[in-house]
């Protein structure tokens, strides 16, 4: 591996990169798969010129590309984009992902330093637990064999993001962030300006990456991350309210839940904002459904926004637990989930305490989740064998694979992050809440808002403790 100087970490690359994400989304597979085989061979050429640029580079575009919830409205089984491209059956980016791992234990003499603080001392603890308890209730013909798999395979790639992060120091990682960000809305600006959106019950939205996910929980990092730049921050806070009131951007019900939740958190942290705000959060609070309703009306014109307002006035107004897991909103089915994993839990005390690992799933008590087959991750396999293990709130999943045990540890993981000060923990308390799993790139995402969180700063000083990882079968010193 050469370091050449001369490779630079820039804005053009990854603009390209976004423009073609954008601008060849509707095209043929054939273009596309031409135009990934361009954008892997990049990454190739940078990486042997120099490492850490190239492997910024394949990070920034793991988080930037195109993922198939974006082709939801189209008659496409796999896009060949840079996400979606695949070599029997296996993602190239996951290939690359392995192979690049491979080559920094190579040239480190398989001896690396990697930070392990406590959040990605947490998400290394659910691979390794999950994987035990996973095996001891497949042994007992508890778990199937495909769903440990997949399960797994859903971990499993944070291992190798570590080891391609710790070649990243916390400046570059800072840097890489903030890029792909402004990327991040050039892009959904793009695909505005061309039309090029995805599609969604009756409407069309702009095109989404991982950090497109957490976009309307950026304000609260535009301040860390642009400090000297104010007209950054503007432009890009104009951006996120133009597409937010123009109802171009998707609002999922679970965003806009998490935006309730976060308030009245924050509420009750600071004792400054407890005081200031006191009587507003009292008549926010007693007219929450008055202004859901309002909120109903302003987005009347876009149908499937308004339906996800609509989800979580009804979640307010009913607050039953039994009729809104009844109720056909995603909503409706993440307490159906949370309802079936509770009566499963607590009929088994082995279940209860250690969970059921990887592989784990839950029978459809109440007959409310055999209705989103094929709407909602379910499969019909999952169907046929009353067994349903992909959950779609981490808060539930953890409860599920791990019980007591990973689930106590999971509430503790978000309280830490959101009640010690960091610049980013409100970011990361969104990614591990709500989508920390539920992608390789959303995973890839919570593990650069870790690194960045305790690497640059001082704030988890006692939680973090830098190891040497000697990568061999006997010793982990």
């Amino acid at each position: 591996m050469k370091n050449n100087q001369n490779i630079k970490y820039n804005y053009f690359i990854l603009i390209l990169f976004a423009f073609c994400e954008v601008i060849f989304f509707k095209s043929n597979n054939n273009i596309k798969f031409v135009i990934s085989i361009l954008e892997y061979s990049f990454i190739l050429y940078s990486c042997f010129a120099n490492l850490q640029v190239g492997i910024m580079y394949f990070l920034s575009f793991i988080i930037l590309t195109v993922g198939i919830g974006n082709y939801s409205g189209f008659d496409v089984i796999m896009p060949y984009n840079f996400w979606g491209i695949r070599v029997s059956g296996i993602s190239v980016s996951i290939i690359f992902t392995v192979f690049l791992s491979l080559v920094v234990l190579i040239k480190n003499k398989l001896n690396l330093q990697i930070n392990i603080n406590l959040y990605n001392k947490f998400i290394l603890i659910i691979i390794f637990y999950g994987i035990l308890i996973g095996f001891f209730n497949l042994s007992l013909g508890v778990n199937y064999v495909d769903n440990f798999i997949l399960d797994l395979l859903t971990y499993l790639p944070a291992i190798f993001y570590l080891i391609l992060l710790s070649q990243v120091d916390a400046e570059n990682t800072i840097l890489l962030l903030k890029k792909s960000i402004i990327v991040t809305f050039f892009m959904m600006l793009l695909s505005v300006i061309t039309d090029n959106k995805f599609q969604y019950g009756q409407d069309t939205f702009v095109l989404q990456s991982a950090l497109g996910l957490i976009v309307p929980f950026l304000f609260f990092s535009f301040t860390f991350l642009y400090k000297k730049n104010t007209y950054i921050k503007i432009i890009l806070t104009v951006i996120i309210l133009f597409l937010l009131i123009k109802g171009l951007y998707f609002i999922s019900g679970k965003v806009i839940t998490l935006f309730i939740i976060l308030f009245f958190l924050l509420f009750i942290k600071s004792k400054k904002m407890f005081f200031l705000l006191f009587i507003p959060v009292l008549f926010f609070i007693f007219n929450l459904e008055f202004i859901l309703l309002y909120l109903l009306d302003f987005f009347d014109d876009y149908p499937v926004i308004q339906e996800k307002f609509k989800q979580v006035y009804l979640f307010v107004s009913v607050f039953d637990f039994n009729a809104i897991a009844r109720m056909p909103t995603s909503i409706g089915n993440i307490t159906a989930e949370l309802l079936a994993v509770k009566n499963h839990l607590t009929q088994n005390i082995n279940y209860l305490i250690f969970g059921k690992g990887f592989g784990g799933a839950v029978p459809d008590y109440y007959n409310n989740l055999s209705d989103w087959i094929y709407k909602s991750g379910y499969k019909e396999i999952d169907k046929s064998r009353n067994q349903f293990f992909k959950m779609h709130l981490p808060l539930i999943e953890m409860f599920l694979k791990g019980g007591l045990i990973l689930g106590g540890s999971f509430v503790y993981i978000l309280y830490k992050i959101l009640y010690v000060d960091k610049k980013y923990s409100i970011l990361l308390f969104v990614l591990f809440f709500a989508f920390f799993y539920v992608s390789k790139e959303a995973l890839l995402l919570t593990l650069i808002l870790i690194k960045i969180t305790s690497e640059s700063q001082d704030t988890l000083k006692k939680d973090n403790s830098i190891i040497t990882c000697k990568m061999n079968l006997y010793s982990f010193t």
